[in-house]
């Protein structure tokens, strides 16, 4: 999955759906009486409840208008139906509205003509293996699964499944949700993220940075732990020692918040202020012990650093 195709499957809320060449093959099929029958996918149906329990609700949008359709949504226990639609496109106010939710966070799954407008204007855009070539050349994602054959089953898995180990797609969704100003929002999956990934370094300074940018007393531990983490996996993080060092100064700690403050000089070449930071570290410990002989050690480096 792309970078770009995991930031469209993270803001997405709600999953519409077209019913005709995607929820069915697309054929009609009559019996001897003249009564029309579809055939439907027991795998979307699965797709519908798992969706649901995780509380992105599924709504049909179809041209058609018949006791089917009815009956299967009716069956499937939560799936909205919106029937005898005939621009499709235009539902998406009365959506937004309706559920609170922007353009961007609803995903589309169409397969003609008909579809095109709406599926340009949803924020994840899908299509079945053996729809139309208009529709596949515009669609953020084609199925390898033909109409039928559980489509929406594919998308549920692209949006959620799939997601869940992925330790990238729980990063990013924490650098969005930071970024919108929610840093207490990013925390869950930026330690989610850790979890699935605990050995890198951007990714445990990022949610250390948050940590540290809440402010909150109680995070100041869990920010150190994963700062040090950070700079142990990657000591030549400039970034990574500021933050460290601002987070040990929030406790008090002197010595190892200069410590932090001399490593970050030594790495920008500011040989005169990695020796304050150094030598007062070297002051503030007992001699012989570990951060003492760190102090050394970043002493005698920043005597010989070229500029």
């Amino acid at each position: 999955m792309t970078s770009k195709l995991l930031k469209k499957c993270i803001n997405i809320k709600i999953l519409l759906t077209d019913v005709d060449g995607v929820l069915t093959d697309g054929g009609m099929y009559y019996s001897a009486h003249g009564d029309v029958m579809k055939k439907f996918n027991a795998k979307d149906g699965m797709g519908i409840n798992i969706l649901r329990k995780k509380n992105i609700p599924t709504i049909i949008i179809t041209k058609e208008k018949t006791k089917i359709i009815k009956q299967w949504a009716k069956k499937m226990n939560g799936a909205k139906l919106y029937d005898g639609i005939k621009q499709k496109e235009l539902m998406i106010n009365t959506i937004c509205s309706k559920y609170k939710v922007k353009p961007e966070e609803l995903a589309y799954i169409g397969d003609d003509i008909n579809d095109i407008e709406l599926l340009k204007r949803v924020g994840l855009s899908a299509a079945p293996a053996d729809s139309i070539k208009e529709v596949r050349k515009i669609c953020n994602y084609v199925c390898k699964t033909y109409s039928g054959f559980g489509v929406l089953r594919e998308v549920c898995d692209l949006i959620l499944s799939k997601n869940n180990s992925d330790p990238y797609f729980w990063e990013m969704k924490g650098q969005m949700t930071f970024e919108s100003g929610d840093a207490k929002g990013a925390i869950k999956p930026y330690q989610t993220a850790v979890s699935l990934l605990p050995g890198n370094a951007l990714i445990r300074r990022d949610l250390g940075r948050v940590q540290l940018e809440l402010n909150d007393p109680a995070l100041l531990n869990d920010a150190i732990v994963n700062l040090r983490a950070a700079t142990i996996e990657d000591p030549e993080s400039p970034f990574t020692w500021r933050q460290l060092a601002i987070a040990y100064g929030r406790q008090g700690d002197k010595g190892h918040s200069s410590l932090a403050l001399a490593e970050e000089a030594l790495l920008l070449g500011k040989k005169s202020i990695a020796r304050y930071h150094g030598g007062l570290a070297e002051r503030l410990f007992p001699k012989g012990s570990r951060e003492w002989l760190h102090a050394q050690d970043i002493l005698t480096a920043a005597r010989h650093k070229k500029k």
